[in-house]
C-alpha cells in the first residue's frame, strides 16, 4: 500500500517548526524558547488544550523524539548531497547523479528520516539558483523492490528571520507546572 509523508517546518538557531501528515493522521512540534511543544494527534482538542509543553533542557539528549527533530531539519540532506556524485545536467542549474546507499555518512542522515529502511539505488536531483539549492528530489528502492522512496524538498526564505508564535496560554498542559502544583 502506498504511504506519503508529508512535512513543512521551518527554522533557525534557536527555533523549529515543523508539521507533519501521513495517511490521515497529523501532528506537530515546536521549540520555542526554553520549550519543546507537542501538537496533539490530529488536532485534537480537550477543552482548549491541544499541546503538551515540556522543558527542552529534561528531554534527554538522545530522546527518540529529539532525534526525529534533527532528522527533520535540512543538515542531514545537505550530507546525502555532499555524498552525491552529482554532474551538471545541461539545463545549467540542475545536478544529478547516484548517492551510494552504503556510504556511513549517508546512512546515517537518512536512517530516522526513512523510519530505518534501507534504500538503495539512490538518485539526486538537486536545482541551484544563485549559489543556493532550492529544491532537491532523492529516489530509491528497497533490494526487495517492495518499497519505493521520493522525499522531496524546497527551501526558501533564506537568510530571513523564523516567525512562530508559540502557542497560547490555556491551550497547552505543562506537566512539570502539573507536578509542582499538586
Amino acid at each position: 500500500m502506498p504511504s506519503a509523508l508529508k512535512i513543512r517546518g521551518q527554522s533557525d538557531a534557536h527555533t523549529f517548526s515543523v508539521h507533519f501528515a501521513a495517511q490521515g493522521a497529523s501532528g506537530g512540534e515546536l521549540v520555542y524558547g526554553p520549550f519543546l511543544y507537542q501538537e496533539a494527534p490530529d488536532g485534537v482538542a480537550v477543552g482548549r488544550v491541544r499541546w503538551l509543553r515540556m522543558t527542552l533542557s529534561r528531554v534527554p539528549a538522545n530522546s527518540q523524539l529529539l532525534v526525529v527533530l534533527h532528522a527533520l531539519k535540512i543538515a542531514p540532506l545537505l550530507r546525502v548531497i555532499g555524498r552525491g556524485h552529482l554532474q551538471r545536467s545541461s539545463a545549467g542549474s540542475v545536478y544529478r547523479g547516484p548517492v551510494a546507499y552504503d556510504d556511513p555518512v549517508v546512512r546515517a542522515s537518512l536512517e530516522h528520516l526513512t523510519g530505518g529502511l534501507e534504500f538503495r539505488q539512490l538518485q539526486l536531483t538537486v536545482h541551484v539558483g544563485g549559489g543556493l539549492i532550492h529544491r532537491l528530489v532523492l529516489t530509491g528502492t528497497t533490494a526487495d523492490g517492495s518499497s519505493t522512496l521520493r522525499l522531496a524538498a524546497r527551501l526558501f526564505a533564506f537568510n530571513r528571520p523564523v516567525h512562530v508564535t508559540p502557542p497560547e496560554p490555556g491551550t497547552f498542559v505543562d506537566l512539570e507546572l502539573e507536578q509542582l502544583s499538586e
